[in-house]
Formats: C-alpha cells, sequence, structure tokens
C-alpha cells in the first residue's frame, strides 16, 4: 500500500526497504517513454500553431536549431528560421499540449548544444 505525502511523494514499503516516487517526475517519465514510443515508430503527432511562437536565441543556438530541422521534424516539433536569430515554432508534439513551445525549443537547445 502507497501513501501520499504532501501532494508530490508516493511512499511505499518493499521487501528492498522504503520505496519515495516523485510523481512529478514519474510523470515526465512516461510522457518520455511515450513520445518515445512514437517517434520510433514514426507515428508522432503535431499540434500546429495558429500562430507561430517566436524563440529569440543566440546565433549559435539558432544555427544548432535550422541544422536539426530535418530530425526536429521526426519528433513532431516544426521550426523555421525567422532571422536574426530568432526561430519560429510552428508545431511540437500533441501529447505535449501543457508544455510552452518556448520551453521545449530552449530545452531541445541546450540537448543539441551538449
Amino acid at each position: 500500500m502507497a501513501i501520499q505525502v504532501h501532494n508530490c511523494y508516493l511512499v511505499t514499503e518493499t521487501e528492498d526497504g522504503l520505496v519515495v516516487i516523485d510523481q512529478h517526475a514519474l510523470h515526465e517519465r512516461i510522457l518520455y517513454e511515450q513520445l518515445r514510443n512514437k517517434i520510433l515508430a514514426g507515428k508522432v503527432e503535431t499540434q500546429k500553431l495558429l500562430v507561430p511562437e517566436p524563440v529569440d536565441l543566440r546565433p549559435s543556438e539558432a544555427a544548432a536549431v535550422i541544422e536539426a530541422q530535418e530530425l526536429l521534424a521526426e519528433m513532431g516539433i516544426d521550426v523555421q528560421d525567422f532571422g536574426k536569430g530568432t526561430i519560429l515554432v510552428s508545431g511540437y508534439p500533441a501529447m505535449l499540449t501543457k508544455v510552452n513551445p518556448t520551453e521545449l525549443l530552449h530545452q531541445i537547445v541546450d540537448l543539441l548544444l551538449a
């Protein structure tokens, strides 16, 4: 039996000892696995934005995004170069409706440059 603590953690006891699970981290991991499986199967649904979201980046970051444009499209992320370090996000994975497109692109830039 698990108990919820502070609306954030699940605590349960197993034969190996006490287990504490961060519910938010668990939810993110589930979304990650679902998105990963859809990408591998080539079945990522893209949510088109009514108005593209402009994201200002440093020139090196914008160049990395444009270089990875095809890869991003396979992941359900549609981007276009708008010039002077600005990238337009016109679509992103439908299953990530609660994720801000700007934040998503900044996280991807960090991964691309790592």
